[in-house]
């Protein structure tokens, strides 16, 4: 979109303004690039999805530092496409923001032991020292 003093708003490229002050945008394109997604992409499913099969093929390649590397870079670049704040486009970042169901479930899980019953043992052991 073209203001009427011919500034682009909008853009991905063009920063954005909140309370009067220029929030740098971060160029996404290669985050966006890893993960096979197109550059507008805001929906938080389908960020996740992109990095589950992306993680997958990952993992099918040898063992070595490089392979460490991509994964790393991986989790980095989902990181920045989930942060609504990299985001200069308004109904992006609130799209972002905005939990589903699935969120909830996965902040619940994220409580809750992993190892129950080994946790309940390994401090048990501990306490018999």
């Amino acid at each position: 979109m073209v203001t009427a003093n011919g500034d682009k708003t909008g853009d991905s490229s063009t920063p954005s303004t909140r309370g009067g002050r220029t929030v740098p945008v971060v160029a996404l394109r290669q985050d966006f690039k890893r993960l096979g997604l197109s550059v507008s992409e805001s929906r938080v499913e389908v960020i996740r999805e992109a990095a589950i099969e992306a993680a997958c093929h990952i993992r099918q390649l040898e063992e070595s530092r490089e392979r460490k590397l991509e994964l790393s870079n991986l989790a980095v670049s989902t990181y920045r496409l989930l942060d609504p704040r990299r985001r200069a486009r308004y109904y992006e970042r609130v799209q972002l923001s905005i939990y589903s169901e699935r969120d909830m479930e996965l902040q619940e899980q994220s409580r809750k032991p992993l190892f129950p019953g080994q946790a309940r043992r390994v401090v048990a052991e501990l306490a018999e020292e």
